[in-house]
């Protein structure tokens, strides 16, 4: 297996974060291992499909263009350390026995799913839509090198740690990387700010949402934020998404596990009809 994170020749096929050459494109997962339930990555691991590596995944557009219900949020709803059948997305849909779409993303913040949300109506009838939000401190950290739009969710445990050589076919250097990182991690620590900064969000998702006459549902896997939606009028609040449901975890120790996802979709099922 060719590991194209240390492949010094494959650096232009390979980078550890989300870019486009349309500003306005998906932010979806690309080149990063966020589906092995191995903690750490070994050499098996998707030896057999080197596009798994590829930069640049794009969302697939069904022949019809119909969703059911569309589904945004971060890695909880991504589904991360788990295979995509056990996700709730997934489980939702053979559920109720409909077509739904998975736009979550690893890291997102509510910032990142508004913008998935604005990409994703382009391109599909979408029916009704859930967003299962992450806590307030994060945010998406966009910017122009060359041609490519580069995007990057920012959260307090995000630390840039590739080698100096990842990014430098793209015009990037450790130094940029660290110093914009470091940039927006400072931002986010101003609870005051943040909180603000998602309000204004959540209500450019319902004001879009009715301009397409999306039914909208809102959850979250924060207590903290899980109570400022309690307070936002015309907000459809489903229960509560609890980590603390069950002691199990993925194999990282941080993420949930199939008995959660069932169980939340068991809470919802009926809720959202």
């Amino acid at each position: 297996m060719i590991d194209y994170r240390n492949d010094k020749s494959a650096q232009s096929i390979w980078f550890p974060t989300y870019y486009s050459k349309n500003k306005n494109d998906y932010i979806s997962v690309n080149g990063v291992h966020h589906r092995c339930q191995n903690v750490k990555c070994n050499e098996n691991c998707q030896k057999d499909n080197p596009n798994y590596w590829c930069n640049n995944k794009i969302i697939d557009v069904s022949a019809n263009h119909h969703i059911d219900i569309a589904c945004y949020g971060d890695s909880f709803t991504f589904g991360q350390m788990t295979s995509e059948d056990k996700t709730w997305p997934h489980l939702l849909s053979m559920t109720c026995k409909i077509k739904t779409f998975n736009f979550g993303v690893p890291g997102a913040g509510i910032d990142v799913c508004y913008l998935n949300l604005k990409k994703s109506i382009e391109d599909f009838k979408i029916e009704k839509a859930i967003f299962l939000l992450p806590n307030f401190q994060r945010k998406l950290l966009r910017f122009k090198i060359g041609l490519n739009y580069f995007k990057l969710p920012i959260f307090s445990q995000l630390d840039w740690q590739y080698p100096e050589n990842i990014g430098n076919s793209l015009g990037i250097t450790h130094t940029l990387m660290n110093n914009k990182i470091n940039n927006t991690k400072k931002k986010i620590t101003d609870n005051s700010k943040m909180n603000n900064y998602n309000k204004k969000i959540i209500q450019k998702i319902l004001k879009l949402s009715k301009s397409r006459n999306i039914e909208v549902f809102f959850s979250s896997h924060s207590k903290e934020t899980y109570e400022v939606l309690k307070e936002i009028d015309f907000v459809k609040l489903l229960p509560m998404f609890d980590l603390d449901w069950f002691p199990e975890r993925a194999a990282n120790n941080m993420h949930p596990t199939y008995k959660h996802y069932t169980k939340w979709i068991e809470l919802i099922q009926n809720l959202i009809h």
